[in-house]
Formats: structure tokens, sequence, C-alpha cells
């Protein structure tokens, strides 16, 4: 494995135990939940403001987003 695979992967990981992530496990596992609006800081990035709205909870990109640029990653 190559060491951007490695480092691609190890990020993968931590993605699935960020808040973000569990949060939008727990949003699509209630049954009382038919829609889900993202809703972003003013300063992210533009990948982030891209997505920003309301969407059926099977239809929400994954998150934290991948191609996040912020600094500060997700938030």
């Amino acid at each position: 494995m190559s060491s951007q695979s490695k480092k691609y992967s190890k990020r993968i990981i931590e993605f699935s135990q960020h808040p973000a992530a569990s949060a939008l496990e727990r949003f699509r596992a209630n049954p009382r939940v038919g829609k889900i609006r993202l809703i972003v800081p003013q300063d992210a990035c533009p990948t982030c403001r891209l997505l920003e709205g309301e969407y059926e909870k099977d239809d929400v990109p994954e998150l934290p987003l991948l191609d996040c640029s912020h600094p500060l990653g997700c938030r």
C-alpha cells in the first residue's frame, strides 16, 4: 500500500469517528426524522458552502466532507 493510500485510509477512519458522522448516523436511524438541514459556518470552505441546504435523510452527503479545505476541517 502506498503512503498516499495509507494516509487516505487513516483519514477515512478518523472521519468515521467525527462528531458530525455520528450525529448524521443517529438522525438517519431516527424514524421521526424525514429531512436534514446542513448549516455551515460563515467561514466555511467553498465545498461545504455548496452543500448547505435541506436533504431527504437518505440523500445527505457523508459527513464530514472529504473535500473540505478549511484549516479546521468540517465543523
